[in-house]
């Protein structure tokens, strides 16, 4: 699984082999899950400058997890390592950028250094996990547009205005 964020530039080019290529726009984070091996190659423009960050994830990170409800939180990142290549676009997280920020900013050297970088990689973990379990309970929801106080209240007053023209 990967996932990342680019937090200045231009939108990044990314060519995937055998799944071929797409856009990564700035500050929308994009989590990928391969069926396999497979190699991503973004490409540059002379004089140009770009800044991303993000976190790479293995089947072993998820054997480690012993705690259950550890396991059920993480569990719409596990969801990600299929057969398939998975493509899931996030909306724009200031937490995620502030991360991203963080880890290119790294103010400490030697295992300092490492310490915050595990720091910041598990929260952009935490943080992805969590996007994607209210992004996929988003998905369940109607897609009518208005939130679920509003849609109560129209769902409210067409009972009001059904009762009223049954009478």
């Amino acid at each position: 699984i990967f996932c990342g964020v680019l937090i200045s530039g231009d939108d990044g080019e990314l060519d995937i082999s055998g799944y071929g290529s797409l856009t990564l726009p700035r500050s929308c984070p994009v989590v990928m899950g391969f069926g396999g091996g497979a190699r991503c190659i973004g490409n540059c423009r002379a004089g140009t400058h770009c800044a991303g960050a993000g976190f790479r994830l293995y089947p072993s990170f998820f054997e480690s997890i012993r705690d259950e409800e550890e396991g059920i939180q993480l569990e719409p990142l596990r969801a990600m390592l299929t057969d398939a290549f998975m493509l899931r676009w996030l909306p724009p997280s200031a937490r995620l950028i502030e991360l991203a920020r963080l880890s290119l900013s790294n103010p400490y050297v030697g295992a300092l250094s490492r310490l915050f970088l595990q720091g910041c990689a598990l929260a952009f973990i935490a943080e992805t996990a969590r996007l994607l379990a209210e992004h996929d309970s988003d998905d369940d929801a109607p897609s009518h547009g208005l939130s679920e106080v509003e849609y109560e209240r129209v769902m409210a007053l067409t009972k009001i205005i059904d009762d009223s023209i049954v009478d």
